[in-house]
């Protein structure tokens, strides 16, 4: 929107220098500094070629609580301390909340405030969006988030499920993102939706596309929620959908309660305002209403442009100072992070060999395994054959027994018949006689 060209200089692993030489600024985010060779070798090279370097960063990384999911797992605990140093030696930070601006102040004196706006190129506002899609007569109550907001949703899950209690059959619940609590479906008719794309456009675009009567944002109260963005109040409002928001920062800056949003606490106030809103179409429609116009008003990116030219403009014009006033904690820090990667490095190394190796070695015995199948195989087959084989001879030796049975059998027949016949019975006295005649000439 502010028509300024941006060169990707890191992507995928990879440095570019050559697009940081012409560049009047440099930026990296987040915990881009995990990689922590590029983070060095791109952040030295903008400082010596005097070219200030700005650290954006919007979430408090530094303060998880104890339950969120990213501690447990570790996943930004090796970013940490590069993150620090990125304070220290940024020439200016920027953060979306003042909350987040205050807890970093100590540690580097240049950080801006600025806002999450709406990108109106993405998010076209449109107050009968939500209000076309029907879905009987049950209202739809959706959350959206990641896997990482599990414990805010633990926060309202009971009242969730009081609420299913006093309106069942009544009710829908569709999650975006984070899956449901087995609990709520176990109860209740609930939806589980992961948007496919991580691409932001896209998601918008799927986002507008989904049937939601109410929305809820709750956030437990730690120091790393109170410094977020209230970027769910813009978005569940851009698609038309009125909102329950946990009453602590950001959400109290941004709701007037009653008017463009609802504030809860407690369970009971969860509540109340769940059943309020579930009964009263009215107050759902009046709640978007005001918080669409909120949001042309204020929150729209292309309304606050200058904030963001402003800012660039007289970052363009900063001279890079030589000297900083923490460079005893920032060389101190520069020290540490170097001698930590190494060793990461090399036990990452050292598991990565290991890991090598056990999947060789499981590779060689699956290939074992399997030659060994084939082996069993090819004897089975051949006892199989060889099974074959003597069913067909046994056949053979049951069909002769079959035919010589039937071949006694008619002679035996024959026997009876001639037995039985006249030509016999005349002829008895004189077989007799012969038979005694025999005798005395023997």
């Amino acid at each position: 929107m502010l028509e300024i060209e941006v060169e990707l200089a890191y992507q995928i692993g990879k440095i570019n220098i050559d697009k940081i030489k012409d560049c009047n600024l440099f930026i990296h985010q987040r915990d881009f500094c995990k990689d922590f060779d590029a983070y060095k070798t791109m952040v030295s090279y903008a400082h010596d070629e005097k070219i200030p370097v700005i650290f954006d960063l919007d979430d408090l990384l530094f303060e998880l609580p104890e339950n969120h999911p990213d501690r447990k797992s570790g996943f930004f605990t090796a970013a940490l301390l590069p993150m620090l140093q990125a304070v220290f030696e940024a020439d200016a930070i920027t953060v979306s909340t003042q909350c987040l601006a205050d807890y970093l102040s100590p540690y580097n004196s240049n950080i801006h405030v600025i806002p999450n706006f709406l990108n109106d190129e993405i998010w076209k506002i449109d107050t009968q969006l939500n209000q076309n899609k029907t879905d009987s007569d049950n209202v739809v109550i959706g959350y959206m988030g990641g896997h990482s907001h599990q414990p805010d949703l633990a926060m309202v899950l009971p009242v969730l499920l009081r609420v299913t209690e006093n309106y069942h059959g009544n009710l829908r619940f569709k999650f975006i993102g984070i899956q449901a609590p087995p609990e709520l479906e176990s109860i209740s008719e609930t939806l589980w939706i992961n948007p496919e794309s991580y691409i932001y456009a896209n998601f918008a675009d799927f986002f507008k596309s989904q049937k939601l009567d109410i929305a809820i944002a709750p956030i437990c109260e730690n120091l790393f929620n109170t410094c977020k963005s209230g970027i769910k109040y813009l978005e569940y409002s851009a698609i038309g959908v009125p909102a329950i928001y946990s009453a602590i920062p950001p959400y109290k800056q941004m709701i007037q309660n009653g008017f463009n949003g609802i504030l809860a606490n407690s369970e009971d106030e969860w509540l109340n305002a769940l059943i309020a809103l579930i009964e009263k179409p009215d107050l759902r429609k009046r709640l978007v209403e005001n918080a669409q116009k909120d949001i042309r008003d204020k929150w729209l990116l292309s309304n606050n442009l200058k904030v963001f030219s402003e800012f660039y403009q007289q970052m363009s014009n900063f001279e890079v100072p030589t000297h900083s006033p923490h460079a005893g904690l920032k060389h101190m820090i520069s020290m540490i992070n170097p001698q930590l990667f190494e060793t990461f490095t090399i036990k990452n190394n050292t598991i990565n060999e290991q890991k090598h190796e056990f999947l060789k070695a499981i590779e060689e015995q699956k290939q074992q395994f399997q030659n060994t199948i084939v082996e069993q195989n090819e004897d089975l087959q051949k006892a199989i054959v060889e099974k074959t084989e003597s069913k067909v001879q046994l056949s053979k030796v049951i069909q002769e027994n079959i035919d010589l049975k039937n071949s006694l059998n008619s002679v035996e027949d024959e026997l009876i018949t001639l037995h039985l016949s006249k030509s016999w019975r005349i002829t008895r006295p004189l077989r007799k006689f012969i038979g005694f005649f025999k005798k005395r000439l023997t």
